[in-house]
């Protein structure tokens, strides 16, 4: 089948994040690897690869190779608040002289009026007066938040919250809103719970 117990419990402890009310059973998934006998008697099991992803474009998390790669600049995808500037590291100076320059494109994340098909990336985005815009990384239905979700490389000028745009799904557009943050968990306080 092709499904690893890392699969089961990160499928679950992703899944208990977001229940509404979490049993004492299934908040001990989320404290490490476990059997698989203990995930399935907490309703764990197989999940694919798409479950998963809905899940992590929900919270606005990148993908490597995806939203994530080395042609993008930290700064451009949100991940220059983990570069410790205060201490010294290995090529420093020029981390330094490339965090000054302006974003090019900014990871966003967008909220897509999309009833037949759900952006999966490569779809290219346009702004309302047609304008090249950028182009989507990844994309699902987020089914806790019941929303067409996609995250996406904008230019800078295309990346404001709020700005509507408008994504090319299956050749057709369909309006799109820049979120300012993620539709799940935004500030993170059902992670740290």
């Amino acid at each position: 089948m092709g499904f690893f117990i890392w699969g089961f419990v990160v499928a679950q402890t992703a899944l208990i994040e977001q229940e509404e009310a979490v049993s004492p059973e299934m908040g001990q998934v989320s404290k490490g690897l476990v059997e698989k006998e203990q995930v399935v008697v907490v309703g764990g099991g197989p999940v694919g690869g798409r479950a998963l992803a809905s899940l992590r474009i929900e919270k606005g998390y990148g993908s490597w190779g995806r939203d994530y790669s080395p042609e993008y600049w930290a700064h451009e995808l949100g991940l220059h608040r983990l570069v410790k500037t205060e201490k010294d590291f290995l090529n420093k100076e020029a981390y330094l002289e490339v965090a000054a320059k302006p974003a090019r494109e900014l990871l966003s994340i967008l909220e897509i009026e999309a009833e037949e098909a759900d952006a999966t990336g490569s779809e290219v985005i346009f702004t309302k007066e047609g304008k090249a815009a950028g182009k989507v990384s990844s994309g699902a239905y987020g089914y806790s938040v019941g929303k067409s979700l996609a995250l996406a490389h904008l230019y800078a000028d295309a990346a404001e919250p709020g700005t509507e745009l408008e994504v090319y799904i299956l050749g057709r557009p369909h309006r799109a809103k820049v979120l300012a943050e993620p539709p799940f968990d935004p500030k993170g306080e059902r992670l740290r719970a």
